[in-house]
């Protein structure tokens, strides 16, 4: 009887175990699935005041939805590192500073 006992807790503590196992394979799946991306551009030229927010109303992508079109706020959903890249086009050889 006394084994008997000892193996209903063993098993107990296992069934906890387990649970506690899947919930934290459910929290690591989630983390993997955390994507954030968006790829915008203008649809024409501009000139800038300076400074101000540059706004790309042509959203090609936007993974996530942390780009505002409306704002041109990047607003970060979670803490990681974010690389942005730019691209910028010269029309004279007298306006060709970008900076980001």
């Amino acid at each position: 009887k006394a084994e008997t006992t000892a193996l209903k807790a063993e098993t107990t503590v296992l069934k906890a175990e387990t649970t506690a196992l899947k919930a934290e394979t459910t929290a690591l799946k989630a983390q993997l699935n955390k994507r954030v991306s968006f790829h915008a551009g203008l649809t024409s030229a501009l000139l800038l005041a300076s400074p101000s927010t540059l706004i790309l109303p042509k959203v090609l992508t936007n993974i996530g939805d942390a780009y505002s079109a409306t704002s041109g706020v990047f607003t970060a959903p979670y803490n990681a590192t974010y690389c942005f890249m730019a691209s910028t086009e010269a029309a004279s050889s007298t306006n060709k500073y970008a900076s980001m």
